[in-house]
């Protein structure tokens, strides 16, 4: 095989790598996509069984229409997260039993939610973080909004989706998500990454 000879197949497998690697890439993308949406609406019967439980939302969800800020699992010590675990599994993060301190977040110490290790931030050690809640793609900045459930259109706004939400906008109708719950993630370097409870 002479030397024009090799240059030649090598470029044809260079051409091929840089063909078939974004596509790899972008397949699983879309897999991991469709788990974050699964990931997402397991939240969301969690939250909906603790509701029906309890006739509330966890005491950290904001359903008051004049201030509808979602709510954000990731803060600067992630007590948001352990609030969320705390609520949902009726146990302290880690499995503990829940605490006297933290028992006003769910009285009864029900489980409504199993969090398994997908759900957690993993560490560059590749440890889960038990502490932090994580979409599919590692991401922390994970939100929620609930309606009003004593509002008979049961609508959230288009417009509350502004602001570091505004990259989620243009998956909600102006007519708004026709839902009691949303919940999003953002990523802010790759909007492919970018997750919602909704189609």
């Amino acid at each position: 095989m002479t030397l024009i000879e090799m240059l030649t197949v090598i470029s044809i497998m260079l051409l091929l790598l840089m063909i078939i690697v974004p596509s790899v890439d972008s397949a699983r993308i879309s897999v991991l996509q469709k788990q974050g949406q699964m990931q997402f609406q397991r939240f969301i019967h969690a939250l909906r069984d603790y509701y029906a439980e309890y006739q509330a939302y966890p005491p950290f969800i904001n359903t008051d229409e004049r201030d509808s800020s979602p709510f954000g699992l990731c803060s600067l010590h992630g007590d948001n997260s352990q609030n969320f675990i705390r609520a949902l599994t009726g146990k302290e993060p880690g499995g503990a039993d829940l605490s006297a301190a933290n028992l006003h977040l769910n009285p009864k110490r029900l489980a409504f939610l199993e969090i398994v290790p997908e759900d957690l931030f993993r560490k560059t050690t590749g440890d889960r973080d038990e502490n932090q809640i994580a979409d599919v793609f590692n991401n922390t900045q994970i939100f929620i909004l609930a309606e009003n459930p004593s509002d008979q259109d049961r609508r959230i706004p288009q417009a509350l989706f502004t602001g570091t939400h505004a990259p989620i906008q243009a998956y909600v109708p102006a007519t708004g998500l026709l839902s009691d719950l949303a919940i999003w993630s953002i990523d802010p370097n790759d909007s492919r990454k970018n997750l919602r409870s909704w189609k």
